[in-house]
């Protein structure tokens, strides 16, 4: 359960930070690293089927991706779907950071 947790508030982090409008398509066949000053990392893999990978800690959950009434919507396998504002568009290569949960800073990453 704080796998789940823990990666839904890294979706979060990442589509509310402005990365949803084309990140998820400028993703594919790349991954989307989120990194925490506390020391959690997640990597993301988008596909254009409208599934997704995130692996955590050695341990990968697969989901469904979809945009719905304007937001980018994420539904992991055997979860409840969260959708996050679709406010902005990233690249390949792109790193920017924010603020994140129980003050600490979110470094994100398109490889």
């Amino acid at each position: 359960m704080h796998k789940i947790l823990l990666a839904a508030l890294s979706a979060a982090v990442i589509f509310a930070s402005g990365a949803a409008a084309g990140t998820v398509e400028n993703s594919f066949g790349h991954t989307v690293v989120s990194r925490t000053s506390d020391g959690h990392e997640s990597r993301w893999q988008y596909f254009a089927d409208g599934t997704y990978t995130m692996t955590m800690n050695n341990e990968t959950t697969r989901g469904a991706w979809a945009y719905v009434n304007g937001q980018l919507c994420l539904t992991p396998a055997g979860g409840q779907q969260s959708c996050y504002t679709d406010t902005g568009d990233h690249h390949v290569g792109d790193t920017w950071t924010m603020p994140g949960a129980n003050n600490t800073t979110v470094t994100i990453h398109i490889e």
